[in-house]
């Protein structure tokens, strides 16, 4: 009986010294925590990528029709090709786009003068805006409000997070002339 004890005893203290197994142990363990932390950052830094070419798209947009005294829906739709040629390779086209003019007259009231957009509605002609606060104050000034959107569904999280609506609006005053106008908008 002693010796048995004195054997299981014995092999416990071999156990406790041997520790060859110990690291493919470990590293089973930890795998698959890594294999996440991988794939969560590759999905964020995709996401993080087409947020800031949608915030370029924009821009672009903006720059463009800034520039140009008169516009047309041709015009516009080719403004929004560029918006899109933007976003490749990450993505193929912008979800929704918009472009509006806004007149704001003397007492400082923003209204609608045309708006176009694809894949959304667009703003109603005479429709009162509300500027950002950075913008209020403004009067006897043509503004041009463009904004984008893209919904980013992460492939490796898209059931955890779902659709990411990733979006940006700018203002953008007008450089030429007293405003832009759209002829068949």
């Amino acid at each position: 009986m002693r010796t048995e004890r004195l054997r299981a005893l014995d092999t416990t203290r071999r156990w406790r010294r041997d520790i060859g197994g110990v690291a493919a142990i470990e590293f089973a363990l930890i795998m698959p925590a890594l294999v996440f932390l991988y794939l969560g950052s590759v999905d964020l830094t995709t996401g993080w990528t087409i947020k800031r070419k949608v915030s370029h798209s924009v821009s672009a947009m903006s720059d463009l029709v800034t520039r140009i005294n008169t516009l047309t829906k041709s015009d516009l739709d080719d403004i929004f090709k560029i918006g899109d040629a933007t976003m490749t390779p990450r993505a193929a086209a912008l979800g929704t786009a918009k472009i509006t003019a806004i007149g704001v007259d003397g007492t400082g009231k923003a209204k609608v003068t045309w708006s176009y957009a694809r894949n959304t509605t667009k703003d109603t002609v005479g429709t009162l805006v509300t500027l950002p606060s950075d913008l209020a104050g403004l009067k006897n000034v043509s503004l041009v409000r463009t904004s984008a959107s893209y919904d980013y569904t992460p492939p490796g999280a898209s059931r955890v997070i779902g659709t990411v609506k990733l979006e940006k609006q700018i203002y953008g005053q007008t450089r030429t002339g007293t405003a832009v106008a759209c002829t068949d908008c």
